[in-house]
């Protein structure tokens, strides 16, 4: 019929006809793909992961692998590409330090080892039930390295080869060998961004055997344990800890920047960014690091072991090279290599910066200072600057000028810097920086730190904005599923697409004006009534409350007060007195109502006002969760804005 009506597209009662029976026949076959995907949606109901994969493959959302295939053209042939990709990833750390040594001055001086600690690190045997536990907890999905033993067949096997493998692992301990089968990695190029054909956008990801995880993760749980039972690794570094987020990182960087504004100082913070970290990481320095803050021979054997002898090959697509040997760097992807991170660059937070402080997150590094002027904050970061870069350049690490960048905070325009004063990493003589071509530190108005956006006002609207066009693109998802799935799986959805993109660093951002945050509740209520199938105009307040989820401002606040109950000491002497004892966190004086919607401010002062009318101070942790939710519940949108409002 359709292409009897192309020949003859003026006869009326076959266009009618036509079109009455495509309708129908699309109708018909739409009612039977709903039934089919429910019918799968049910099948699955009871295994989570398996309703996973089934919501993927209905929505077409699974995610796309990014193919490193363009990497076969950099020669003239595949097998020579492959070839020339190996040599890259295995000399990139021995060319860049080659670089900074060549680049050195004649006199330049290295920076101090760190200082000797007279604890020593003890290397306990494991035992069977360790082995079994580890293996039980590995993933199953998980890539095979080149012995092609999957962590599946394992658990599989589990039963029959836990005694051996325990063996093993305890010769290994013993004898300070790694076994060199488990020290051969077989390397994936992850493409980071930019162009595909350039293997400088390629992160090289280490793929070992299942075996050598298990030795791994032995050896990394006494060294954790070791470096965090003894306080070795500084205050300021974030990354790889237990207990430590992305999210502790930020708070404690920018209440530090906003303690400092509301004291009429001038603050900058510059944010580093390092070439190829873990890769460049020199083995002999880092034995030597290891060995002053404790570990020792016989244990350090087992690290020098792990750490020395390596060789590794790249695999894109079906094309595998020859090995090649490492002589740098720390394996990208194994679960001993971010802890020998955090040893090498631990340093780094411990160097004297005068007006200054250091936060890490791993290799993410940033640096903030402040002076009563602009003159003295910009004269202080050079300052600072210049040591830790000569710090890097003592320890074979590459900085990226064309990606480090710095803010300049200030309330408003008229506080902040007038002229556009330029921050050089000196590399020259005092008398010279005047004149000298030395490279500059580009000055933005907002950077990306730890998936945040960070702006120089701390007004977080590029954030806010970021994270409403996230979640409006979470729309399409929940409209194409609503018919088929039942409400339980489309909550199960609002909190694994939804709920997890606006509580990412909540209490960092949560309190900035309701003018801002009004956009992305907005994109929460689309999402909300899309997935419950409600009209445009239906009433906020039983949206939220048939919905039974928090707003985004409830979020921020809830967020805000259970991780500051984990941080609040319990003290009974507080219940003595029968009046004001719901006071329980110091509030910091401030000076600007701007200051006051900053997490440095809120959270104390939350904590105390909700404390006041829900009493979660003595509760556990579990029960101030649920206390606190049950109430931010029964507020409407007047009542939760009110929360944030009569504190300015």
């Amino acid at each position: 019929m359709h292409f009897k009506l192309k020949k003859t597209p003026t006869d009326e009662v076959l266009r009618i006809t036509y079109h009455r029976y495509r309708n129908y026949c699309n109708k018909i076959l739409k009612k039977l793909k709903n039934t089919y995907e429910k019918q799968e949606l049910q099948k699955t109901s009871k295994n989570t992961k398996s309703t996973w994969q089934t919501i993927k493959k209905i929505t077409s959302s699974g995610k796309v692998k990014t193919k490193s295939d363009a990497l076969l053209r950099v020669e003239a042939t595949e097998d020579k590409s492959v070839e020339s990709v190996n040599n890259f990833f295995s000399s990139i750390g021995k060319q860049l330090a080659q670089e900074i040594t060549k680049n050195r001055s004649d006199n330049f001086v290295p920076s101090k080892p760190p200082p000797f600690v007279p604890t020593s690190f003890v290397l306990l045997n494991t035992s069977e039930d360790e082995v079994e536990l580890i293996i039980r907890n590995l993933k199953s999905e998980s890539a095979t390295g080149w012995d092609n033993i999957s962590p599946k067949l394992l658990k599989m096997c589990k039963d029959i080869i836990v005694p051996p493998i325990t063996k093993i692992c305890n010769l290994a301990l013993d004898t300070g060998t790694f076994p060199d089968v488990f020290k051969r990695s077989l390397i994936h190029p992850i493409h980071k961004g930019g162009d595909m054909d350039s293997v400088n956008n390629y992160r090289p990801i280490s793929v070992l055997p299942a075996l050598s995880k298990i030795l791994e993760k032995i050896l990394n749980n006494r060294l954790m344990k070791f470096l965090e039972h003894n306080n070795l690794l500084s205050s300021s570094q974030f990354g790889f800890r237990r207990g430590r987020s992305t999210e502790d990182a930020i708070n404690s960087l920018v209440d530090h920047v906003v303690s400092k504004v509301d004291m009429k100082k001038k603050c900058l913070s510059i944010f580093l960014d390092l070439k190829k970290a873990f890769d460049t990481v020199h083995i002999p320095s880092l034995l030597i690091k290891m060995e002053r803050i404790g570990i020792r021979a016989p244990p350090l054997e087992i690290f020098k072991n792990y750490l020395t002898s390596r060789v590794q090959q790249v695999k894109i697509g079906s094309h595998v090279s020859s090995d090649a040997p490492v002589t740098f760097g720390i394996p990208q992807g194994s679960i001993l290599g971010p802890s020998l991170f955090l040893i090498y660059i631990n340093d780094i937070c411990q160097i004297d910066v005068k007006k200054g402080r250091t936060y890490c997150f791993a290799d993410d590094t940033a640096l903030v200072f402040h002076g009563e002027t602009w003159e003295e904050a910009y004269f202080l970061a050079e300052k600072g600057l210049q040591k830790v870069a000569h710090w890097l350049d003592s320890n074979l690490l590459s900085l990226n000028m064309e990606k480090t960048k710095y803010l300049a905070f200030s309330i408003r325009n008229n506080t902040g810097p007038l002229t556009n004063l330029p921050l050089k990493l000196h590399k020259c003589n005092e008398l010279q920086r005047t004149t000298c071509d030395c490279p500059e530190v580009s000055r933005v108005d907002q950077i990306k730190y730890l998936g945040v956006v960070i702006d120089d006002k701390l007004r977080w609207k590029a954030h806010v904005d970021m994270t409403t066009s996230r979640v409006r693109k979470m729309i399409w998802v929940f409209r194409r599923l609503r018919g088929i799935a039942d409400l339980k799986i489309l909550n199960m959805l609002y909190y694994a697409l939804c709920y997890s993109l606006i509580n990412y660093c909540i209490s960092v951002w949560g309190g900035c004006c309701k003018t801002f945050i009004i956009q992305l509740e907005r994109a929460q209520r689309s999402v909300l009534k899309v997935m419950t199938s409600k009209p445009f105009r239906y009433p906020t307040n039983l949206l939220y409350s048939t919905c039974k989820v928090l707003t985004v401002r409830q979020i921020f606040i809830y967020h805000t007060i259970v991780n500051h109950h984990l941080i609040v000491p319990y003290d009974k002497t507080l219940f003595v007195s029968a009046r004001r004892n719901y006071k329980i966190c110091n509030v910091p004086p401030t000076r600007t109502s701007y200051i006051q919607k900053q997490h440095y401010f809120l959270a104390p002062f939350l904590y105390n006002k909700l404390n006041a009318v829900v009493k979660f101070y003595s509760m556990t942790y579990t029960k101030c969760k649920k206390a606190l939710l049950d109430h931010l519940l029964t507020l409407n949108y007047i009542e939760t804005e009110s929360l944030i409002l009569t504190c300015t």
